[in-house]
This record gives C-alpha cells, structure tokens and sequence, in this order.
C-alpha cells in the first residue's frame, strides 16, 4: 500500500475531520485499559514503561493492545538514557589511533546511535500525540477556545 498513512477515525473525530472525507464507522474499536507489562522488561523498564501508559491513560489514549507500540517506545527511550550515560562517561569525541599509527578523534559511536534513537523516539511520541505539535492539531471535549486558566477567572 503506497502513500500516506490513513488517520485513523477517532484522531480525525477529535481533529473535527478537516478533509471532510467520510469517516470510517466500521473501524476497530480496541478496549481501553491498561496493556500487560512485557515479562521481559527489568525494573527501569517496566517503571517506564507504567510512566508512559499512565501519561497516555490520562490524555484518554490508552488501550489494551497499544503494549507492542509502548514497548517499542519505552526501549528508545532507555536506549537514550543508555547513549547519553556513555556520552557522559566518554566524550562526544574519543581519541584513537588510525592504520597509520596517528592519533586521531573520531566521534563516539554512542552518539550517532543516540541520535538515531531519538528520530525513533520522536516517531513514537508523534503516534500517541505526546509532543505539543502533535497536540495542536487535537481537540478536546468541552468549551471552544477555552483553555485551563480561564476557569479561574470566571
């Protein structure tokens, strides 16, 4: 299938359909809940992994077959907490020595790898709405134009 991605039905729901295409009724409707922790996952893992299910829980995301995606993006995550404690170990940049015998600098392998870990990192959070471009595109019920603070005000 080539192209674009189709959006789904709800983001396009919540985004009030600005293509007015016809929506598609007959779209899977996943129960929302909490998905199962994958039994692999070590302490630091699973703590983010629930971080990351209850910040999506609470922004109304949350489903039970959403755990292969959280998974994916609680591993990129650790992998950039992992690049970075290298990073910080070793420098951006190690000395080595080249074929010829010469000193040279060369950049950390933990850097390229982390960079590539937050493209990945990014695509994830683009998919569940967890960046604020990401978010403006989204609507939320209640009140046009109001926003958090004006209830004090009132």
């Amino acid at each position: 299938m080539a192209g674009r991605r189709p959006t789904p039905t709800a983001s396009k729901l919540v985004a009030g359909n600005p293509g007015k295409r016809p929506l598609n009724n007959n779209e899977p409707k996943p129960k929302e809940g909490y998905p199962d922790v994958p039994p692999h996952f070590n302490k630091q893992a699973k703590g983010i992994y629930l971080w990351l299910c209850n910040m999506l829980n609470d922004m109304g995301l949350l489903t039970v077959v959403d755990g292969i995606a959280i998974e994916r993006l609680t591993k990129c995550y650790i992998e950039i907490l992992e690049c970075d404690k290298l990073i910080d170990e070793h420098g951006q940049v190690q000395q080595v020595v080249n074929t010829q015998g010469e000193l040279v600098l060369k950049s950390n392998p933990a850097v390229t790898q982390r960079a590539d870990a937050d493209r990945r990192l990014r695509a994830w959070m683009i998919e569940y709405g967890l960046t604020q471009a990401s978010r403006s595109k989204v609507k939320v019920n209640g009140k046009e134009g109001e926003n958090e603070t004006d209830r004090f005000f009132d």
